[in-house]
């Protein structure tokens, strides 16, 4: 028997035992456009020693990059080896749809014609910004202070009228294309002086 991976045998000659499973993937490569045919599938699986089990998952996703996935069924041992052809390729685009979480720790504080907002800022590593939102006190809908998401912190309201009571939030949002928004903050409310 030949133990080339990718022989198939005939029912006689494969050998006893479970029928175990290796899993390989196939990335894109930069240089590669979308439709192309990946390269043969890679000679190691990425599962250490064949699996029993049918499912697997795979922990090291790039959000946006192409990825194929074969599997092969193994039977016997490293002597009497038989490996079957690759199952048919699967594919996927790994696509980030998980929003950052929301800024906590909101604070407001007004001065002469101000209100000054801050925040903790958030740990996640595709954080395109902030955005915060206003609205007067006793209003259900808050609107957009800023345009585009700010990287600081902290933010001065200058668009204020004395006497009047101001509510804020602040919402994360990642580099996702369209982005992924984090749920409110906390409330911080103040008035203007």
């Amino acid at each position: 028997m030949d133990e080339t991976p990718g022989n198939v045998t005939s029912a006689a000659t494969v050998p006893a035992g479970p029928t175990l499973y290796n899993v390989y993937r196939e990335i894109r490569g930069a240089s590669q456009p979308t439709g192309s045919t990946v390269n043969a599938a890679p000679a190691e699986p990425l599962n250490g020693s064949p699996m029993g089990a049918l499912t697997f998952t795979d922990m090291a996703v790039q959000f946006g990059q192409e990825r194929c996935y074969t599997v092969r069924a193994v039977r016997g041992t490293a002597s009497n080896l038989s490996v079957s052809e690759p199952s048919p390729r699967a594919c996927i685009t790994p696509i980030d749809t998980v929003a950052p979480a929301a800024p906590t720790d909101v604070s407001a504080l007004a001065a002469e014609g101000v209100i000054n907002l801050s925040w903790e800022p958030n740990g996640e590593p595709d954080l395109a910004g902030y955005v915060v939102l206003r609205g007067r006190a006793g209003d259900a809908t808050l609107q957009p202070l800023t345009s585009s998401p700010v990287m600081e912190t902290r933010f001065a309201d200058r668009d204020v009228m004395p006497g009047v009571r101001y509510v804020y939030v602040v919402r994360a949002v990642d580099r996702q294309r369209p982005p992924n928004v984090s749920v409110d903050s906390n409330r911080a409310e103040e008035t203007a002086r």
